[in-house]
């Protein structure tokens, strides 16, 4: 992990308040510690939901051809899947 850089926020405080309930649950109460887990999922997530959309686009720009190929893929893949159940 890198060095920790002090920032100032603004924040509603109702989000403060939920902050220090969550801080308060832990076993060292400490704002920080919440916010940075609170943004690192955030980051996660983000990073997650621009993978779809690049996943999506990319099935969205294929050929009709390479739609072809990936179904057969596909069903290659589904045929081996259905045999890990058997015996």
């Amino acid at each position: 992990m890198g060095r920790k850089i002090k920032v100032s926020l603004t924040l509603d405080e109702r989000v403060v308040e939920a902050v220090d309930r969550a801080a308060g649950e832990g076993p060292r109460p400490n704002r920080s510690e919440v916010v940075e887990r609170a943004l690192r999922t955030w980051l996660r997530s983000e990073r997650h939901r621009r993978l779809d959309e690049e996943v999506e686009a990319y099935y969205a720009d294929l050929s009709a051809a390479e739609q072809a190929e990936d179904a057969a893929w596909a069903g290659l893949g589904d045929e081996a899947a259905s045999r890990w159940d058997e015996p």
